[in-house]
């Protein structure tokens, strides 16, 4: 009797341990990529997101790491999201073990919100694939607001390489303030290693008919601009305003890139008009 006992709780516990590791199989790429996002931000730019998920809304610019981390997080489908959003308002990892995140995948414990309802998802470190993208900052050269260049002006966007270095993808969201409608836009794409200097640059061209004072969005996060891309769930008019520059196999300037910066070079206007 005692031995059919154990046999039936072996069952039952290995049958348990099986559910956890099915259940950590089905952790989503978004939710992977959320994480990996939150992992790599500095204690400062992490403490910003905390301060944010007390009141989440979408960010006014993404200009700034912490802000594009929390455009992903708002980019999320609702369960991974709220899973997200609980762990950062100290309510412990636990909904985000039960969406199949592993410990690696959060990384080590974040003071103050592991403090309280800790609990270890477990799991082995996941093996990163070399398609996955790394969200690099992407910020104007100056600290000086200037003015609209060319009647020009750039709210947001964000940049993201290719951790195998072989793709960048920058994607910009703008207004046209002149008087008269713009029809082509090109933008000059310097990418910057750790120390912020140039390695290269990227040039961007926008055909269209742009109406004065009107926002041309675009895409604010990977995924967002593959869905646009794919016109699955996102217009597609969003992946119109992406450079997607795919070099096939590693590039050496793409694995160095930590910024990217942008400027308008050249307008032309519906007039016939050009600026410069």
């Amino acid at each position: 009797m005692r031995l059919k006992r154990f046999a039936f709780g072996l069952i039952f516990c290995l049958g348990g341990l099986g559910a956890i590791v099915s259940a950590r199989d089905y952790a989503s790429p978004q939710l992977q990529s959320v994480l990996a996002t939150l992992r790599g931000l500095s204690t400062s730019s992490f403490q910003q997101v905390v301060w944010w998920a007390a009141n989440p809304a979408a960010p006014p610019m993404t200009t700034i790491d912490w802000q594009q981390a929390e455009a992903q997080v708002l980019s999320l489908a609702d369960r991974d999201r709220n899973a997200v959003l609980m762990w950062l308002n100290s309510k412990g990892r636990g909904a985000l073990c039960e969406r199949g995140a592993t410990d690696a995948m959060i990384g080590p414990k974040r003071f103050p919100i592991d403090s309280f309802n800790y609990v270890s998802c477990g799991g082995p470190a996941p093996t990163p694939s070399p398609g996955d993208w790394r969200v690099v900052p992407l910020a104007r050269a100056t600290l000086q607001q200037t003015a609209p260049v060319g009647g020009i002006t750039i709210q947001n966007g964000f940049a993201a390489i290719k951790n195998d270095g072989s793709a960048a993808l920058v994607c910009l969201s703008f207004t046209n303030v002149a008087r008269v409608a713009a029809t082509k836009i090109a933008f000059d794409l310097p990418l910057l290693d750790a120390n912020s200097q140039p390695i290269t640059s990227l040039h961007f061209e926008r055909t269209g008919t742009f109406s004065p004072n009107v926002a041309i969005a675009g895409p604010t996060t990977v995924d967002q601009y593959q869905s646009s891309a794919q016109g699955a769930f996102a217009p597609r008019s969003l992946a119109e305003n992406c450079l997607l520059s795919n070099q096939g196999t590693a590039a050496l300037p793409l694995l160095q890139t930590q910024f990217v910066s942008y400027r308008v070079t050249s307008v032309q206007y519906a007039d016939g008009s050009r600026w410069p």
